[in-house]
């Protein structure tokens, strides 16, 4: 059905909230898609980890906490994430709280909203610069290969 017959729902037969309706649904239904396509360009899977987390960019610096980790990046929650394309640097305290994560990244996603408690809002970071020592305390976390980390 055209676009054009949410404004004119008398050009298909129905009501003005069948059309609203279903414009909705069509959104939600793209929305759905694009999101499982996201999940499945990840190249290392993801890990839920609550982790204290400093992050520090151009624009100031936030103190939060993950929502999960991995191999690659960081999911950072945060009421006013960063920019996409920010570039940052950042500490993660593990679970010990003496080990720690500390590099440069990139963030690569974000999400405004609290869409729910799995889906908070926050950004996604992508790491681009990790020490020997960071990945090595990686290395614990998440046991899969960092050949993509520079």
């Amino acid at each position: 059905m055209a676009e054009a017959s949410l404004f004119y729902p008398e050009a298909s037969g129905r009501s003005a909230g069948e059309a609203l309706a279903d414009y909705y649904e069509r959104g939600i239904q793209r929305t759905r898609e694009a999101a499982a396509h996201m999940k499945d360009k990840r190249k290392h899977p993801r890990t839920p980890k609550k982790l204290k987390s400093e992050v520090h960019s151009p624009e100031g610096f936030t103190f939060s906490t993950s929502a999960d980790l991995s191999r690659g990046g960081i999911f950072i929650r945060a009421e006013t994430p960063m920019p996409i394309g920010t570039l940052i640097k950042f500490d993660i305290c593990l679970q010990d709280e003496k080990s720690l994560i500390q590099g440069v990244g990139r963030v690569v996603w974000r999400r405004e909203e609290n869409v729910s408690d799995e889906a908070p809002a926050g950004m996604g970071i992508k790491f681009i610069k990790l020490d020997e020592s960071s990945r090595s305390n990686l290395d614990q976390y998440c046991p899969v290969s960092l050949s993509s980390v520079v």
